[in-house]
C-alpha cells in the first residue's frame, strides 16, 4: 500500500508537469517533456563515463559522510554526557553551524587544493556539526527516571552510559546520520559545480548547462534524485532492523 501511495505521488507530479507544458505555462526549451528526460537518463545508463562520474561523486560523499559520522557522533556523545564541556562548546558549535559550508569552499581550496580533499572537507564541516547536535541532544534525552533508578541501585558510570544513555541517544544519532547521508551527496555535487573536477556528476551537470544540453542536465539531476532516494530508503530499512525497539 505504501508503494502505491508513493507511485501515486510521483504520478501526480508528472501529470502536473505535463499539464503545465500542454497549457504553455512553461517553456519546453527550459523544462523539457518528461519522456525526453527519461530517454536521456536511459542513454546515460548505457555509457561508461556516467558510471565513472557517479562513482567519483559517491566516493567523495561517502568519505565525507564516514568522517563526519565518526567525528560528530563521538563529539556529540562527549558533550552531551559532560554538562560542563557542553556549556563551554555549545555556543561555538551553534556559531559554526550557522556558517554555510559552501561559503568556505575558497578556504578549503587554499588548504587542500582542487582535488578530492577540498570537496570532502566541505561535507565533513557541515555534516559533523549536524551529527554532533543530534547526538548531543540524544544523550540529553535519556530518561531522568531511569538515571535516578540506576543511581539508586549503585550502577557504575559505564553501566549507565552503555545501558541507558547510549540506547536512548541512538534514535537521535540515526536521525542525524540519515540527514547527513543525503546532505553529503548534495554538498559534494555543489562543490563539484563550484570547484570543478575531472569526473563527477556535478561537473557533468555544469558541462550540460554550458553547452545548452537541457535534457541532459535534467536527466543527470533525476539520476541524482534517484540515487539519493535509494540511499535514504536503504538507510531507513537498516535503521528499522537495528533500532526496531525504538519504534
Amino acid at each position: 500500500m505504501r508503494s502505491l501511495h508513493a507511485a501515486a505521488g510521483f504520478g501526480i507530479l508528472v501529470a502536473a508537469w505535463m499539464i503545465l507544458l500542454v497549457a504553455g505555462l512553461v517553456d519546453a526549451r527550459y523544462i523539457p517533456w518528461p519522456h525526453e528526460i527519461f530517454l536521456k537518463l536511459l542513454s546515460f545508463l548505457e555509457n561508461g563515463p556516467f558510471y565513472r562520474s557517479l562513482a567519483n561523486t559517491l566516493f567523495r560523499a561517502f568519505a565525507g559522510f564516514a568522517l563526519a559520522a565518526a567525528l560528530g557522533v563521538s563529539a556529540g556523545l562527549l558533550l552531551g554526557h559532560s554538562r560542563r564541556l557542553g556549556a563551554v562548546f555549545i555556543a561555538p558549535v551553534d556559531f559554526l553551524r550557522s556558517v554555510p559550508s559552501t561559503s568556505l569552499v575558497p578556504l578549503f581550496l587554499f588548504l587542500f587544493g582542487i582535488g578530492d580533499a577540498s570537496k570532502v572537507a566541505v561535507v565533513v564541516f557541515s555534516c559533523t556539526l549536524v551529527n554532533l547536535i543530534n547526538s548531543l541532544y540524544g544523550v540529553r534525552s535519556a530518561s531522568e527516571v531511569r538515571l535516578m533508578m540506576a543511581a539508586a541501585f549503585g550502577a557504575s558510570r559505564w553501566t549507565v552510559l552503555t545501558k541507558i544513555v547510549l540506547p536512548s541517544s541512538l534514535p537521535h544519532v540515526a536521525a542525524g546520520l540519515r540527514t547527513t547521508l543525503s546532505l553529503s551527496l548534495i554538498l559534494v555535487v555543489v562543490s563539484e559545480m563550484l570547484v570543478g573536477t575531472g569526473a563527477g556528476i556535478g561537473q557533468m551537470i555544469m558541462d550540460a548547462r554550458f553547452t545548452y544540453r537541457i535534457s541532459d542536465m535534467y536527466a543527470l539531476i533525476l539520476a541524482l534524485g534517484l540515487v539519493g532516494f535509494a540511499l535514504n530508503r536503504g538507510f531507513v530499512m537498516l535503521e528499522g532492523r537495528v533500532l526496531h525497539w525504538a519504534r
